[in-house]
């Protein structure tokens, strides 16, 4: 399941970087390193769930974010 969320976060980094928002992307690129270092950390862990909620918060929130400005960059 971790790593579903770390491809998802590198999706969306990629996609950050296409869109021109080149800090977002490094960003979200640096959140999917750490969670796939700490995978296993998290799994183990009574809080790797919370991290795991917030994780799909954040990448909810990107994903709108971006979906936004892929819109607005192909009506311009």
């Amino acid at each position: 399941m971790i790593s579903r969320y770390v491809e998802n976060i590198r999706r969306l980094a990629r996609l950050a970087d296409r869109l021109g928002r080149s800090e977002l992307g490094t960003a979200m690129m640096e959140v999917a390193g750490c969670m796939e270092r700490m995978s296993n950390d998290i799994a183990m862990s009574e809080t790797g769930a919370d991290l795991l909620r917030r994780a799909a918060r954040l990448v909810g929130t990107v994903e709108g974010l971006l979906e936004r400005q892929a819109k607005l960059a192909v009506l311009h």
